[in-house]
């Protein structure tokens, strides 16, 4: 494409190339890549069922090693909570004043009471006059819904999700940020203290400080450690084009700048691959529960970090033999079978009868990659991602977590794998990034480039097609070592939509 001179300025302005904006261009052009679903991920065929024994075994090793390691927790938590007053917002645009009524939203004026900002609420009622019955006896729904959402009142709707009251405590409550302090005082710490890194807004920034001033102090004196809360943002340089539907030309504002969009959480492999940390847990912002429901996530939080110590060991291990070469026949497919049986890599059967130098490299191939360890959850129908053994670029079988936009559901046979899928991603990783001398991976050279996201979005009320990197737990770590192990519902308690707060996780 042919690009003024103001274009190419914009372009390099904010950080991308005129290569990487054509390259943009042609992948929208060119459409969705599907892949090829061989088969659901199951356990003992790519999902690994831990042992009691392998459990406490993993937990002990976790809780003695773990100051032999930096560690931190890397939250996604730049995210609006948009979605979360979808249903209010529909109630406020179908509202009838001449008819006031509930209808549509029984579940929320029949609980509110027991959301955590219902007390905040109160307050904001008291300043205008009111209490909450009488409110209710007049039958002025609108007005608690709109001081719910708006700026007159608690303003829920312009802060990130992170920032929301999430719990109600007996001395108040507490945000989804503050949980996952709480949360990962349990296991994400190391000799420097409890880490923990936020990706956020720029423009939430202030929001997320002013909590912090307020909370921090009084929780390392409850805990008496240090706890070390870092922020980092989406680059400009990730960013994404977007071309009308109907022309596929570029989509431009009314000086005639191109428009660019964040390209979706995958972008944050790069604030992934700029932490200095060798351990790293990946959780989303609205996956926490109350304290007395903590226990099975912080369990399972150890023994999947023990279970990635070991791999580790096993990987370092390994490899400074395969890089001495001097293996036999017999070693090399131990090695192989270990592989397969242990971890559940789907290993082709075509393997064992390559030459020795063959097995070598391929083994080397495998194991010298950056290591994630990522639980799954028995699938209840919940909409999301889940695992699966596709066919990478070499032919060769691969695990995958894979999203429903990237199966082609048209095609009955990849629809019926997909439906018979019997797990679900909760996004529930811990992560190694490091090579077995030491060094750090470059994160950005293992991303599956091919594995894009296109969506149907709209501007200015004209249909457009949006660019989405390789998502973050997808694509963009594609060429890891990869290795998923069951774990229990309790420890996914995800937060979508407000109703979710009225879950057992979040309600007591």
């Amino acid at each position: 494409m042919e690009f003024t001179k103001n274009d190419i300025d914009y372009i390099t302005n904010h950080g991308l190339t005129i290569e990487e904006v054509n390259r943009q261009i042609e992948i929208l052009k060119s459409g969705m890549k599907f892949v090829e679903l061989l088969r659901p991920a199951t356990i003992d065929d790519g999902i690994i069922e831990l042992t009691d024994d392998k459990k406490l075994y993993y937990k002990n090793k976790f809780e003695k090693d773990q100051y032999f390691y930096t560690i931190t927790k890397f939250v996604p938590a730049s995210g609006a909570a948009t979605r979360m007053f979808k249903a209010l917002y529909q109630y406020l645009d179908n509202f009838d004043k001449d008819n006031p009524s509930t209808k549509g939203l029984e579940w929320f004026f029949d609980n509110i009471k027991k959301f955590a900002f219902f007390e905040d609420l109160e307050n904001v009622l008291a300043k205008l006059g009111y209490d909450y019955e009488q409110v209710i006896r007049e039958k002025k729904y609108d007005l608690i819904v709109h001081l719910v959402l708006d700026k007159e009142g608690l303003n829920l709707q312009a802060k990130p999700k992170a920032l929301l009251p999430f719990h109600k405590y007996l001395d108040g409550y507490r945000t989804a940020l503050e949980e996952h302090i709480i949360e990962g005082i349990h296991y994400a710490k190391d000799n420097n203290g409890v880490n923990i890194h936020f990706t956020i807004s720029p423009e939430h920034e202030q929001m997320f400080n002013e909590l912090l001033s307020k909370i921090l102090a009084s929780y390392k004196k409850q805990y008496a450690t240090e706890i070390n809360i870092t922020y980092s943002f989406q680059k400009p340089s990730t960013d994404t084009v977007a071309l009308y539907k109907d022309n596929l030309e570029l989509v431009r504002d009314e000086m005639n700048n191109i428009i660019f969009r964040p390209g979706g959480h995958g972008a944050l492999i790069e604030n992934l691959n700029d932490l200095n940390k060798e351990i790293i847990f990946i959780k989303n912002i609205d996956n926490v529960v109350l304290d007395n429901k903590k226990d099975d996530t912080i369990e399972y939080k150890k023994i999947l970090g023990g279970l990635l110590m070991d791999v580790v060991e096993q990987v370092q291990s390994f490899l400074i033999m395969l890089d001495d070469a001097n293996l036999s026949e017999i070693d090399l497919d131990e090695m192989l079978n270990y592989c397969k049986n242990e971890w559940q890599q789907p290993i082709n059967d075509y393997i064992f009868s390559l030459d020795k130098m063959e097995k070598i490299d391929y083994l080397f191939s495998l194991l010298n990659r950056p290591i994630r360890i990522a639980g799954m959850v028995k699938n209840t129908g919940a909409p999301g991602g889940g695992p699966f053994i596709i066919n990478d670029e070499n032919g060769d079988e691969s695990l995958q977590i894979i999203e429903s936009a990237q199966v082609n559901m048209n095609d009955h046979s990849q629809k019926k794998i997909w439906d018979s899928s019997t797990h679900f991603n909760p996004v529930d990783i811990v992560c190694y990034p490091y090579n077995y001398v030491g060094e750090k991976f470059n994160l950005l050279d293992y991303i599956m480039t091919d594995t894009y996201f296109i969506s149907d979005k709209s501007f200015k009320g004209k249909d457009i097609l949006a660019l989405e990197h390789p998502g973050l737990w997808n694509g963009a770590m594609g060429y890891w070592l990869t290795i998923f192990v069951n774990v229990p519902l309790t420890t996914f308690n995800p937060v979508k939509e407000l109703k979710d707060l009225l879950n057992e996780g979040h309600c007591s």
